[in-house]
């Protein structure tokens, strides 16, 4: 299992994409937490079949199928093309936080783009 904190803001939802498709190109296996929402996620993977924990007091987690169809398709973030590294500064004095929590409710509802 492993374990990825990712900030949803000073991040354009081309990189958060682009973050969770890679994600799941490594961990098929994966869900997607919101620690504070609007504002930070955690990315569990696992090569193997797992089954999230369960609280009554936060929302469920973005299940495999749905952190999917969030990524869609398009590039990875390798180590020979960093894109989320250079895009990242170039946004980070920008307002994302906002496309990017309406992806994951889009996500989550299985709305279309």
């Amino acid at each position: 299992m492993f374990c990825q904190w990712v900030q949803l803001y000073g991040m354009g939802t081309d990189e958060l994409r682009g973050l969770v498709r890679t994600f799941l190109a490594v961990f098929p296996e994966s869900r997607l937490f919101e620690t504070i929402p609007g504002a930070d996620v955690l990315l569990i993977g696992s090569d193997l079949p797992w089954d999230p924990p369960r609280s009554a007091s936060r929302p469920s987690p973005l299940a495999e199928n749905q952190l999917r169809w969030l990524a869609g398709d398009g590039w990875l973030n390798t180590d020979d093309d960093p894109r989320v590294e250079w895009s990242c500064a170039r946004a980070g004095c920008t307002a994302t936080r906002g496309r990017s929590t309406r992806r994951l409710v889009e996500a989550r509802l299985g709305s279309p783009p």
